[in-house]
């Protein structure tokens, strides 16, 4: 998990980019989910329909399988098409997290900019 390249596809990607776009989410910061703001990786596990968020210890985590993630997407979410990168999902995390705004506008181009190299077509 850890050495793997990002693999996730072309597809995959810009569906997570309208989601964002879509301001259907509002932006959040430190954790996949905090009461109703989202980080991007959020975000990507909602639209992936694999899982479901409870909340556990006043946390969102996004649970697959019995399996709960708070801070990254699980291995569950991203695998095949969808993978993205531990370190990827690190540098992700940073970049959704470096600013204040609830609006994911200001932070989708440079998730474009990053992950550009990474997609597979």
């Amino acid at each position: 998990f850890l050495c793997k390249e990002t693999t996730m596809t072309r597809e995959i990607f810009e569906r997570w980019m309208e989601a964002l776009e879509s301001r259907k989410y509002k932006k959040g910061r430190g954790s996949l989910c905090t009461g109703d703001a989202f980080c991007c990786l959020g975000v990507l596990c909602d639209i992936s329909g694999k899982g479901k968020w409870e909340v556990y210890k006043s946390y969102h985590h996004y649970i697959v399988d019995d399996n709960l993630s708070k801070c990254y997407a699980p291995s569950e979410v991203l695998n095949g098409d969808w993978f993205i990168s531990y370190n990827d999902q690190c540098n992700l995390a940073q970049i959704n997290d470096q600013n204040d705004s609830e609006d994911f506008s200001v932070v989708i181009p440079r998730i474009r900019e990053y992950m550009t190299p990474h997609i597979k077509d």
